[in-house]
């Protein structure tokens, strides 16, 4: 008898390995939503004096929450509400199903980059940290998510971390979706590449909440569960690993 050979991941950076598929995932973006997300672009030319800067970051963010009538205008509200739907179905039925997602808390940003200048986040979790209980095991509680995706040609970098040591700098391209778990360690902020300048690098972030798991956008989480600084055991700095999306390949 011949053993069936295993998928082979070995020549994969782990972030694209199949084992961690339960908390990173890199997908392809439906069409349709595509198609109404190059319209968002040409609402934000717009809207350059909603945008704050996050302190200590060359970044600038613009606060959506659930409100998906300022992606479009409000004189877009049928582009806006089709975007909702079938932004819901991509996450809840498709790329996120069974996750126990609550498409009605999700909390949406704009971000951009304003600059050329090379400047990570602090390694963080977007939620409070969590270990959870017997009991909350038992209960099938689940961790919450977020959900990166580019709006403009220029794609996106996050590096992301799979354990302790150097983060891996992910590329987003245009037409992709990050989806991190609750407990993925990961900072925004693109490599030292040629040929980035007056690049934006815009994107939409958003949390996407569970019952157990809520959103605190005011607060980034930059300790460990230890209560010890990420950066201590999660580095940012020198990250060699530019791995360009490869949603074809994995």
């Amino acid at each position: 008898v011949v053993a069936k050979k295993k998928d082979d991941d070995s020549k994969l950076p782990l972030v694209f390995h199949k084992k961690m598929q339960n908390r990173i995932r890199l997908v392809p973006l439906p069409s349709e939503l595509i198609e109404q997300i190059r319209q968002i672009e040409v609402q934000i030319q717009s809207k350059g004096n909603d945008f704050v800067t996050i302190a200590d970051t060359n970044l600038k963010h613009w606060v959506i929450k659930q409100k998906f009538e300022k992606l479009f205008g409000r004189e877009n509200r049928v582009v806006a509400n089709a975007f909702k739907k079938n932004l819901q179905t991509f996450v809840t039925e498709e790329a996120l199903a069974t996750m126990g997602i609550e498409f009605k808390s999700i909390d949406m940003s704009i971000l951009y980059t304003v600059n050329d200048s090379i400047i990570h986040q602090v390694p963080h979790f977007d939620y409070q940290p969590t270990v959870l209980t017997q009991q909350q095991i038992d209960d099938k509680e689940q961790f919450a998510w977020i959900m990166v995706l580019p709006v403009t040609n220029d794609g996106c970098w996050i590096t992301v971390w799979t354990g302790f040591g150097v983060g891996t700098n992910m590329e987003i391209k245009y037409g992709e979706c990050l989806f991190l778990r609750s407990d993925v360690v990961h900072a925004g902020g693109r490599p030292e590449i040629d040929n980035e300048s007056d690049r934006k690098f815009i994107r939409l972030h958003c949390y996407l909440p569970t019952a157990f798991m809520k959103v605190d956008r005011d607060k980034i989480f930059p300790l460990d569960y230890n209560g010890a600084p990420l950066g201590d055991s999660y580095w940012v700095e020198d990250v060699p690993d530019v791995v360009p999306s490869s949603i074809g390949e994995a």
